[in-house]
């Protein structure tokens, strides 16, 4: 398992850093996060929710990005 602050692999394959805090300034440390992801209309996000509930994003969200928030069609026919 890779540690707060060390590389881990995105999902396309490429690297990025994990974040060391949380948007409010907490440590995300183990036990204090929960990581997961999320689907865009660019592709997918890793996700490191606080324990507080702040989210970060990896990579960080676009001003086109559109997160899925629930059911959605994926084609309009």
């Amino acid at each position: 398992m890779t540690g707060v602050g060390e590389l881990v692999r995105r999902v396309n394959g490429a690297w990025m850093m994990r974040p060391q805090r949380c948007a409010r300034g907490h440590t995300l440390t183990p036990g204090q996060v929960l990581v997961g992801s999320v689907a865009c209309s660019c592709g997918r996000h890793i996700t490191w929710q606080c324990a507080c509930g702040a989210t970060s994003y990896g990579p960080a969200l676009g001003e086109n990005c559109d997160l899925l928030t629930g059911p959605k069609r994926v084609r309009d026919w």
